[in-house]
């Protein structure tokens, strides 16, 4: 309701389900006030808005923030971070983990510090989110520059720094390269739909591929030998190699099985192929 506010003693879990908290006029008080450590499930739709230069959700130095659910929250600051740091005041660490998450900031950070004289611990969103909207300055973040870890299979758009930034889960092939730590410059789609994950040329990889390399070739007595971590038929993927003689896949061509060993033998030729791909059928 309209000039309520909550504080969440430390170690303590609460439930938001429905909650609508606006503090107005000169009312200094942040719409939630963590104690120390604290942990919030988030059900329904939830506004939480700060007062008079207060934040919507104030998180202590030195304690932690959770954030979980399958709900939204929408959490504004009022001169200062929507949730975070309380003006001159530093913040502790924030954890999102699910939920839809808007956060707004006011001269300082969505998520965050509350102005440029305060810092803040590590911040860290996982890949559970539906999607995360943080707007302020920075967007997320502080003056001393805290970690800020992202689950890989989130998608961003937009600046850190300031603006607005925001986090969806990718889908379908996209969600699953990133998930497996892997993606290239050279990373296409045929009219098949078939994923040609990477390929290698004269003798190395192209795109950017992880350490090890997600594919690699050797030449035993003239016979390709083609090298994989085993992710064979893993994750709704089929894998195949396919070997060529043109870099661009045409001509001659020829399609082997990944074997699960991560060793795949490709017959030698009269014209051994010196172009590789790795590709994925999805099922």
């Amino acid at each position: 309701g309209i000039n309520t506010h909550v504080t969440i003693a430390d170690g303590a879990t609460v439930v938001l389900s429905g909650v609508n908290i606006t503090r107005t006029g000169g009312n200094q008080w942040a719409g939630i006030t963590c104690e120390g450590d604290a942990t919030i499930i988030l059900v329904g739709d939830n506004a939480v808005n700060g007062g008079a230069l207060s934040p919507g959700i104030s998180v202590p130095e030195g304690k932690t923030l959770t954030i979980q659910g399958g709900g939204s929250l929408s959490a504004t600051g009022s001169g200062t971070a929507g949730i975070g740091g309380r003006r001159t005041v530093s913040c502790g660490n924030i954890v999102i983990e699910g939920g839809a998450i808007t956060a707004t900031g006011n001269d300082a950070a969505g998520i965050g510090t509350g102005n440029g004289l305060a810092s803040c611990g590590n911040i860290t969103i996982g890949a559970g989110i539906t999607s995360l909207v943080a707007s302020g300055t920075p967007c997320i973040g502080g003056k001393n520059n805290p970690t800020i870890t992202i689950a890989p299979v989130l998608v961003s758009e937009g600046s850190l720094s300031g603006g607005t930034f925001t986090l969806t889960p990718a889908t379908g092939y996209e969600r699953w390269t990133r998930e497996n730590g892997f993606s290239g410059a050279w990373d296409a789609t045929d009219a098949s739909g078939v994923h040609n994950v990477c390929r290698y040329a004269f003798g190395k990889p192209t795109g950017a591929i992880t350490n090890p390399p997600l594919i690699s070739i050797s030449f035993e007595n003239g016979q390709p030998v083609v090298h994989t971590p085993p992710l064979v038929n893993s994750e709704g993927y089929t894998f195949s190699i396919l070997a060529t003689d043109t870099l661009d896949g045409t001509g001659a061509s020829a399609t082997y099985p990944l074997n699960a060993s991560g060793r795949t033998e490709i017959p030698a030729s009269d014209k051994p192929a010196r172009f590789f791909r790795l590709r994925a059928v999805e099922q």
